[in-house]
C-alpha cells in the first residue's frame, strides 16, 4: 500500500476506469452516487501513466461527460465527481447500447502501452437489467459493479 500524505492508494495500478452511471436515478441517489465515486477514487493513485477515470451517463442514449485524459490527479477528479452533474433523466434506460457505448467511444482513448492496462467498467445502475444485458456484460465488460441494481449472481470479471 502507497501512503502520500493523509490518503492511503489501495490500488497503484495501470489501469482504465470507466464509471457508467444511469441517468433514470433520482437527485437524491444521484448526490449519493457521487459521494460514492469520490471516496472510491481515492481508492486510486490517479497519474496519466497509472489509474485514469472515465464517466459515461446514459439512459436511453449514452454520451462522455468525461474522458480519460481530462483528469489526472486524484485532487481533480475528486472535484469533478464532487461537481458532477446528472445529464440524464427519464425513466428508460439502455444499458446495452451504454456499455457498447463505452467500450467503443471512450475505451479507443488507449496508451501507448495499451498491452499493460487493465480495463475496468464500473456499472452504477437502479434496477433489474435483463439477460440481454447479462449477455452483453459477460461479452464486454473486465468488471463490473452494480449498486443498487440487482444483477444476480455478481457479474464481476476482470481481464488483464
Amino acid at each position: 500500500m502507497t501512503v502520500t500524505g493523509n490518503v492511503y492508494y489501495a490500488y497503484n495500478s495501470i489501469l482504465d476506469v470507466a464509471v457508467l452511471i444511469d441517468g433514470t436515478f433520482t437527485s437524491f441517489e444521484f448526490n449519493t452516487i457521487r459521494r460514492f465515486l469520490t471516496t472510491f477514487q481515492d481508492r486510486f493513485y490517479v497519474l496519466p501513466t497509472l489509474t485514469r477515470f472515465a464517466v459515461v451517463q446514459f439512459s436511453q442514449s449514452a454520451r462522455t461527460t468525461f474522458g480519460f485524459t481530462q483528469y489526472r490527479s486524484n485532487a481533480m477528479l475528486r472535484t469533478a465527481f464532487t461537481n458532477l452533474q446528472q445529464q440524464s433523466t427519464g425513466r428508460e434506460r439502455n444499458l446495452a447500447s451504454a456499455i457498447t457505448y463505452t467500450f467503443n467511444n471512450v475505451f479507443n482513448q488507449r496508451r501507448a502501452d495499451s498491452a499493460w492496462v487493465s480495463t475496468v467498467t464500473v456499472i452504477l445502475c437502479g434496477s433489474r437489467e435483463s439477460w440481454t444485458t447479462r449477455n452483453v456484460l459477460w461479452s464486454r465488460a473486465s468488471m463490473c459493479l452494480s449498486v443498487r441494481g440487482r444483477i444476480p449472481n455478481t457479474i464481476a470479471r476482470t481481464r488483464m
